[in-house]
């Protein structure tokens, strides 16, 4: 712990498993606080920073809603096969190697959509 760039945060205080650090705020220095509707909450919450006298907050005139229903989703329909499959397995055999190529993730996640499908073609051709 360098004393010199402490910030006072108290994040090693509550890190620390054997309580060997405890931290001590004695003064806390800000900018002037404007006179605007939450003033007296900013003031509040630096005066508790020195202190440790937290208040909890009025939630007299907190509004609650009713959790809306979530909608069940229609699950995708599964589309029929009929069972010759050769043609795409050769075909998703062939991408899977581009697919870890950092040239094409590049130009799929810099280049627009079909630029980077005019490059895994390129490449796929390039491949027979």
């Amino acid at each position: 712990m360098v004393r010199d760039f402490c910030t006072y945060c108290g994040a090693c205080e509550k890190a620390c498993h054997v309580k060997a650090i405890g931290v001590k705020r004695t003064a806390v220095k800000h900018t002037e606080i404007k006179d605007t509707p939450w003033a007296k909450e900013w003031k509040d919450a630096i005066v508790c920073l020195t202190t440790d006298q937290r208040g909890r907050p009025d939630v007299s005139r907190t509004l609650s809603a009713e959790k809306a229903e979530r909608k069940g989703e229609t699950p995708d329909s599964i589309p029929e096969v009929n069972g010759n499959l050769n043609l795409v397995n050769v075909r998703i055999s062939g991408l899977l190697p581009l697919l870890s190529s950092k040239q094409v993730r590049r130009a799929w996640e810099k280049k627009d959509a079909k630029a980077a499908a005019q490059e895994i073609r390129k490449r796929m051709i390039e491949q027979k």
